[in-house]
Order: structure tokens, then C-alpha cells, then sequence
């Protein structure tokens, strides 16, 4: 029966895409009625720093999580909150390989955060001192990319991300996948990070941002007028992924269940 309904599925999920984009399009022509509006060019978006594996080894003797682990990236990739060494093991002449080795007693924890500035790429995973030794060489999410669409005005600044392939959440391994725009809202020297909810950081977004997310896009609407109306500033947005694996029985391969990415538009 599998089979059989599987070939169904991708029409399927491909027409409700195309739905969803058209209904977006009609959108923009209805908001940029009276408005001239400028294309923007962007580029596809897809990740450079990746983690090609991690190595785990609980040490029962002395309580202690040795962590061994090894990156791809550009060149210039930097551990940003300076919690661990990281190690340029081999040079490309576009990415290099990085390793580092971590020890984390248990039940401590670490967020790493790798960033090239190069690029604006960053990639954050989380490391658990737990008692479980394993080895993880998959990571899913680290091949999703997107199809970049922009618009803007004096009123308004449209983005539109296409996912395009490997972006999908994992039922069957209790894994999702989310994506997201970010974006930093400045006003009286004080900054505010949007991550696609309508009020964080006792800020109220509603006025100046939307976000409509469907079937494998993303939309992010920034109203220009009002941000300018009440003296506020905003960066260039970046294209967020959020890896979460939520598994009631742990394998070796869960050693690390957050994880994620992000890259600026532009």
C-alpha cells in the first residue's frame, strides 16, 4: 500500500507548493498596490560549515564525556563564544577541516558555535555530559537549501525562501526539522531578535514583521513604513534551521539531538 500512495505524494506536495507560492505572489501584488517596487537579487542558500562526525566516550571512572570531533568550513571558522580549541587539521582552497576534542563532566553541557565571517555562515550543536558513549556521522538538515526571492519599497521589504530538498522533518525517528527568518530590530541602542514569533524580549513584533510558513516555503514580511515611523533599524535577515531529536530510547547515534544552522540573505 506504501507503494502505491508514495508516488502520489510528490504531485501532491508539489502543487500545494505551487498554491502556496501563487497565493503569496497575490499577496505581494495586493500590499505593493500604489508602490514601486525594486527585485532584489539573492543567491541560492546553502550551508558551508558542516560536522562530518562526532565521537563520544563516557569515561565511568572519572565521571568526564570525551568529545572528538571534526568539521568542514571555510577557512576562516571560528568557535565564536570561545568555549573550545578548534583546529585546522587540513587546508583547502575553499574549506578546510577542523577538529576539536572536548571533556564535559556529567551532566554538564556546552553549546558550540562555529562562524565564518567570510560567509555569515554559523553552525550551533549542543554536547551533553551524559553517561552514554556513541558516534554520530548523519546529520539531517546539513544538505537543505533555498531559493532565494526579494522585493522592496519604500513601504515594504518582501523575502520568499523555496526549500529546496532535504529540509524535511523525520516522524517516523521523532525528528523536525524547522525553518525560519531571523531578524535584528534595533531601537534606542537596544536590540531585539526576531525568530519568527510575534512577541520575544518584551517586544512586540506584530506592527513591523510577518511570517508565513507552509509547504516547504517561507515567507518574511518587513512593513518599512512603520519600522520608520517609530525610529527603528533592522540587519539583514538570515535563513535559520532548527534540528530537534526527540527519541524515548536513546542509540549511539543520539548523542547530539540539537542542532542547527543559519547563513545571512544577502
Amino acid at each position: 500500500m506504501i507503494e502505491l500512495i508514495l508516488p502520489l505524494l510528490f504531485p501532491f506536495r508539489f502543487i500545494m507548493k505551487f498554491l502556496f507560492v501563487y497565493q503569496c505572489f497575490l499577496l505581494l501584488c495586493a500590499i505593493r498596490s500604489g508602490s514601486t517596487f525594486e527585485e532584489i537579487s539573492l543567491p541560492k542558500i546553502h550551508f558551508l560549515i558542516q560536522p562530518i562526525w562526532v565521537n563520544k566516550t563516557y569515561d565511568e571512572s572519572t565521571n568526564v564525556s570525551n568529545y572528538h570531533m571534526r568539521f568542514r568550513g571555510p577557512s576562516d571558522t571560528r568557535e565564536e563564544l570561545g568555549l573550545i580549541s578548534l583546529v585546522e587539521v587540513e587546508k583547502g582552497d575553499q574549506l578546510s577541516l577542523f577538529e576539536s576534542n572536548v571533556q564535559l563532566p556529567l551532566h554538564d553541557y556546552m553549546l558550540i558555535s562555529l562562524k565564518s565571517a567570510s560567509t555569515s555562515d554559523t553552525f550551533k550543536m549542543s554536547i551533553d555530559g551524559n553517561a552514554k558513549s556513541g558516534s554520530k556521522v548523519q546529520f539531517p538538515g546539513q544538505f537543505c537549501e533555498f531559493d532565494m526571492m526579494g522585493d522592496i519599497s519604500e513601504q515594504e521589504t518582501a523575502y520568499l525562501a523555496l526549500e529546496n530538498g532535504y529540509c524535511d522533518s523525520i516522524p517516523e525517528e521523532d525528528l523536525d526539522i524547522f525553518v525560519y527568518f531571523e531578524v535584528n530590530f534595533r531601537k534606542d541602542n537596544q536590540s531585539y531578535l526576531y525568530k519568527g514569533k510575534e512577541e520575544e524580549d518584551n517586544f512586540n513584533f506584530t506592527k513591523y514583521v510577518v511570517t508565513i510558513d507552509e509547504i516547504d516555503v517561507v515567507w518574511l514580511y518587513i512593513n518599512n513604513k512603520n519600522t520608520q515611523e517609530d525610529g527603528i533599524q533592522w540587519d539583514t535577515p538570515f535563513i535559520s534551521t532548527l534540528v530537534m531529536k526527540y527519541s524515548p530510547i536513546a542509540t549511539e547515534q543520539d548523542i547530539i539531538t540539537v542542532y542547527g544552522w543559519k547563513k545571512q540573505v544577502m
